[in-house]
């Protein structure tokens, strides 16, 4: 839905964030998901690549806040 009010394609990518936790265990991180905990979260973030420039992120934050954006057509 955010790729059509956009015009263009939206990657996201999914997180647990889990806020009064210090410490877990994961046998195996799921490919899809990304966990951590709410110390780690900022340097996980950090560490992904800039995918867009200040400009596109701004547009698509204010399409992403308009209600209609999220209707089924």
């Amino acid at each position: 839905m955010l790729s059509a009010a956009c015009g263009t394609p939206i990657e996201a990518r999914a997180a647990i964030v889990f806020v009064d936790l210090d410490d877990y265990n994961i046998k195996q991180m799921p490919t899809d998901v990304h966990v951590t905990t709410r110390r780690r979260l900022l340097g996980w973030l950090r560490s992904l690549p800039d995918a867009a420039s200040s400009e596109t992120v701004e547009e698509i934050f204010s399409r992403a806040r308009i209600s209609t954006t999220w209707r089924a057509s």
